[in-house]
């Protein structure tokens, strides 16, 4: 509860990323930032974690309160949200090669610093099976170029995890850093409409917008950070890695939160689809796409 209200704090207030919420003025919450909140949660999370995420807000603006903090008619404002479905009959869908190669095929199109930096963004997705959040918080230094390793830092420490990267996805985050330069603080940056690099943190509503643009270039269906997420975790048990295994590479902190993805993995060998053995990056001015 105390890590979803961080988030929930952070997203009230708009900041890139958790705030925290002990010292966060809950009080001053008001309508328009609620519902804003409410918002997010529905492109960001899945109904259960934000299901738990909204009565972990509710708990706290109902003590407010009681407290006297604040009135009635404010705590029935902000806290008269609705509760999420679960959403079980959206399909749930799984990225094939195809459109795997399609996406990286549409970053190698795009003589941008954004190309690099979308190809770096599939990357370190796809590698990972990282949420947005966690995407948003690494920094430059958290990349070891040399070996091509990735290190996903946790609130807890030893959560950490570090993830290596195949011989193609090494070749994308070297393309991004030579446009991205060396300059320390947040490893993907924000490129603006002239190709110019922002040395600030990305949001993760900005890299829900990057895969949304980047899935209606390349003519596939609609792609979501989840959909990334989920085929990497079932590539994962496809390929035969125990689930204990899997739940320490993903970041899951239950097993059985890792155990729910076996369906997907069964579909995946079932339907011949990707089993992620290195990532279909392509190079700017090869296999057919100029420069």
């Amino acid at each position: 509860m105390r890590q979803a209200l961080d988030v929930v704090a952070g997203m009230i207030a708009g900041h890139e990323g958790p705030l925290d919420a002990i010292t966060f003025n809950w009080p001053l919450v008001q309508q328009k930032q609620a519902e804003a909140f409410h918002g997010k949660l529905t492109e960001s999370y899945a109904a259960t974690t934000a299901n738990k995420m909204v009565s972990a807000f509710r708990g706290v603006m109902r003590a407010c309160r009681d407290m006297g903090l604040i009135a009635e008619p404010q705590f029935q404002a902000v806290a008269r949200l609705s509760v999420l479905q679960d959403g079980r009959d959206k399909p749930r869908r799984m990225l094939t090669l195809a459109e795997l190669t399609a996406l990286f095929n549409t970053c190698a199109k795009d003589h941008t610093a954004a190309g690099r930096r979308d190809a770096a963004l599939l990357v370190v997705l796809l590698s990972t099976a990282m949420r947005r959040t966690e995407a948003i918080a690494l920094d430059l230094q958290d990349y070891n170029p040399l070996r091509g390793e990735l290190q996903i830092r946790s609130e807890v420490p030893e959560r950490n995890r570090n993830m290596k990267f195949g011989r193609k996805s090494q070749d994308a985050m070297s393309d991004y850093l030579n446009v991205r330069g060396r300059e320390p603080g947040p490893l993907l940056l924000p490129v603006d409409k002239g190709g110019t690099i922002r040395v600030r943190r990305l949001t993760d509503q900005a890299i829900y917008g990057i895969i949304q643009r980047l899935s209606e270039r390349a003519g596939i269906k609609p792609v979501t950070a989840r959909d990334i997420r989920r085929t990497r975790v079932a590539s994962l048990i496809a390929k035969g890695m125990a689930l204990p295994a899997v739940q320490a590479a993903v970041g899951h902190l239950s097993w059985l939160t890792t155990s729910a993805y076996q369906g997907f993995a069964d579909e995946l060998k079932e339907s011949g689809g990707a089993l992620l053995p290195d990532l279909p990056y392509v190079k700017p001015g090869q296999n057919g796409v100029r420069e």
